[in-house]
């Protein structure tokens, strides 16, 4: 009887769920990389992580948006955080976990597909062309030291902004990130292949998603197979395609 009551009790044992691990997810607001739209996170990251999180096992989350700096902070400060994907650097390089590459952190000069006058081989070309750059962007540095003038710079506050004065012919080319650009298209009606890649401005980085510094190496490992995974059975090349179409 013992030994019946013994193997039961193995059986149940078995049967129950481990508990969860349970980790809070912060981001903030970069279309369509990340954000909100009717209190529900959305965006390329969002995609990704819910389809990782069908390769992991007992891994819970809470996804919170925050500003940029309170997001950081939040990041640092709180065990059992981690974040949807930021630009891994060296000034962050020590200040988390990583797990990635999730995509590639590349800033270029595009142009309308269809305005052909445009050439330019040393970035000091790009000096005789009207240029639109994020407001803040590091590209405005990156322009000015390598002789754009000034008064050819326009700095903007959003991406639709460059795009409508890039399509109105009020500037010749934009600074911008490929799927934020591919975003803005989709928004007012274009499509990817309406404009061309003319020079990389920088694509030192990648982004990645950053874990903070408590959360035990062998978590960080599931996360990274979790992501292996699906860049090898091709779901992650879908859902990047989902952007660009």
């Amino acid at each position: 009887m013992l030994k019946v009551l013994f193997v039961i009790l193995f059986y149940l044992r078995i049967a129950i769920p481990l508990p969860a691990d349970n980790y809070e997810v912060v981001g903030t607001e970069l279309p369509p990389l990340m954000y909100t739209e009717d209190g529900n996170p959305e965006g390329f990251y969002m995609d990704l992580l819910w389809e990782m999180l069908t390769e992991l096992k007992n891994i819970d989350i809470r996804i919170q948006f925050y500003p940029a700096p309170r997001m950081f902070m939040v990041l640092t400060e709180s065990e059992n955080t981690f974040s949807l994907g930021i630009a891994r650097n060296e000034k962050r390089e020590q200040l988390y976990k990583w797990v990635g590459p999730i995509y590639p952190r590349i800033f270029a000069l595009y142009s309308l597909r269809s305005n052909t006058d445009i050439s330019i081989v040393q970035l000091k070309d790009a000096g005789s062309f009207r240029i639109g750059v994020g407001r803040g962007y590091a590209a405005v540095d990156d322009l000015l030291n390598a002789g754009v003038p000034r008064e050819n710079i326009e700095e903007l506050t959003s991406e639709i902004q460059s795009l409508k004065m890039l399509i109105a012919g009020r500037i010749d080319l934009v600074v911008m990130n490929d799927v934020m650009l591919a975003h803005a298209l989709n928004k007012e009606g274009y499509m990817w292949n309406d404009v061309k890649q003319v020079m990389i401005l920088n694509d030192d980085y990648n982004f990645w998603f950053a874990f903070n510094k408590s959360i035990d190496d062998s978590i960080i490992q599931k996360f990274q197979l979790a992501l292996d995974q699906l860049k090898k059975d091709g779901r992650y090349d879908t859902i990047v395609e989902k952007y660009f179409q």
